[in-house]
């Protein structure tokens, strides 16, 4: 190993910690038991998550989506009750088209802000782009319904009513049958 890898690999092993000084069984009862982040556990702050964000936001604008994708995964790993990581990751995975993977980070970023609409139109979108129009059609009515008369809402109601109408009435083909 030459004195430059040698020095990189001291750095890396320096800046993740010492992997023998590790303690998965504590990190897994800090975060199981007593319902700790992440991120917390490994001595981060909600400013190092931030700064993260920053990066991964500035990736997304300059359409650098598998980089940011990668961060706001990251993102949701260290503290998974984040709704806006979550939704974040989902709409980087929908341009890089990875809708099934999008209606996962869709999917928990409703389980963790269900009053929200914004992640039910867009969890409905992915479920177009794979054909399922059926559960599709049930995300656009719960967004409607979210949506409700809330102006901040209002783009959202009004585009998941005119999504949903082109769905139809009776959504027969997709997978929940």
């Amino acid at each position: 190993m030459t004195n430059i890898e040698s020095t990189q690999s001291e750095e890396s092993q320096s800046a993740l910690g010492d992997a023998s000084q590790f303690d998965v069984e504590a990190v897994v009862e800090a975060v199981l038991t007593k319902g700790l982040p992440l991120y917390e556990v490994r001595g981060l702050t909600t400013e190092h998550l931030e700064a993260l964000y920053a990066i991964a936001y500035s990736r997304y604008q300059a359409d650098l989506y598998e980089e940011a994708e990668k961060i706001f995964l990251v993102l949701c790993v260290y503290d998974h009750m984040s709704a806006r990581y979550w939704l974040a990751a989902g709409a980087t995975q929908v341009q890089l088209k990875k809708y099934k993977e999008a209606i996962f980070s869709f999917a928990s970023c409703c389980a963790l802000d269900p009053e929200n609409p914004t992640p039910f139109y867009y969890f409905a979108n992915c479920q177009v782009a794979v054909g399922d129009q059926r559960t599709a059609a049930e995300a656009y009515d719960l967004a409607i319904l979210l949506s409700g008369d809330k102006p901040q809402y209002q783009d959202i109601g009004n585009d998941s009513k005119a999504r949903r109408a082109l769905i139809g009435p009776d959504p027969t083909s997709g997978a929940a049958q």
